[in-house]
């Protein structure tokens, strides 16, 4: 009679060495944190979660506001007398509501190189042409209109404008200007097809006319342009310039100045640099032990 033996089969251990999980969580237990490779995994998958939900949420409020191509606006932050005529505009037709906190008078100044035959601030020009609240050159610009009589008057505040292109883009803030029609069922009489039913009267209606919108029927569905139903005091040519400068000017105000790049740049390079230090001292310091 054969005897079949029976032969056990056992389990190789796994070695940290040659798989980059176990290396991981060794490092890991190394260094104080109670930590399985089921966390691990869990912990990854949240932070692909999290960063997937960011990036959705950021598309559908982008589709929610765009309803109409960006129009180019060509900026161009050198040209000083675009950036002036910009300052102008804003404090004419902006400053009433929207403030621009985040800068002071005498860096607009700088921005918009509002300079003497010496290179210096020219202060009387900057205090007569724009400063109309009897504001000193150092202090913020601040609209008249408190965020009280804002929300009285318009159902809400009126934002700050200093990082406005910064934040949604020259090409965003351009189009907008340039996207107000009439609308009856609105309570000023006005809309704007790049942001519907916003709070913002179109205070540039007697420079630029009256436009009105146009829907078209196809394969796709509603599609919605604008046409111009009569001039204001501006030609459409000379109202497209008045808006380029405008953005032109928010432009400045939201790109800091070189010097800043520049001292930005040099503690974004160092801070970058001590982090891949201190990765490379724990990794290569701290050796992965075998984990069963």
């Amino acid at each position: 009679m054969k005897v079949k033996s029976k032969i056990s089969v056992i389990p190789a251990k796994r070695s940290a060495s040659r798989d980059p999980a176990l290396k991981t969580l060794a490092t890991y237990k190394n260094l104080g944190f109670p930590a399985s490779q089921a966390q691990l995994r869990m912990a990854t998958y949240k932070i692909l979660l999290f960063l997937l939900l960011v990036s959705l949420i950021n598309l559908a409020h982008a589709s929610e506001l765009i309803d109409r191509p960006l129009l180019p606006t060509h900026i161009d932050l050198h040209d000083s007398a675009s950036l002036q005529r910009g300052a102008r505009n804003f404090m004419n037709y902006c400053a009433g509501c929207h403030s621009l906190q985040n800068i002071t008078y005498l860096q607009m100044a700088e921005r918009i190189k509002l300079y003497n035959s010496d290179h210096e601030i020219y202060i009387d020009l900057l205090e007569e042409n724009l400063i109309f609240t009897g504001a000193a050159p150092t202090d913020p610009i601040y609209s008249a209109m408190t965020n009280a009589q804002a929300e009285s008057w318009f159902g809400a505040p009126a934002p700050d404008l200093s990082l406005i292109v910064r934040e949604r883009s020259a090409d965003w803030v351009y189009t907008y200007l340039n996207s107000f029609y009439a609308d009856p069922n609105r309570p000023f009489g006005d809309n704007n097809l790049l942001l519907r039913n916003t709070a913002m009267p179109n205070v540039l209606f007697n420079l630029q006319g009256e436009q009105d919108i146009i829907y078209q029927s196809d394969k796709s569905g509603n599609i919605s342009h604008l046409v111009m139903l009569g001039n204001g005091h501006m030609t459409p040519e000379q109202f497209q310039q008045f808006t380029r400068d405008t953005v032109n000017f928010l432009a400045a105000l939201s790109a800091p100045p070189r010097p800043h790049k520049i001292e930005l740049g040099f503690w974004l390079v160092c801070g970058f640099g001590l982090i891949f230090l201190l990765i490379f001292l724990i990794y290569g310091k701290i050796p992965a032990r075998n984990i069963s």
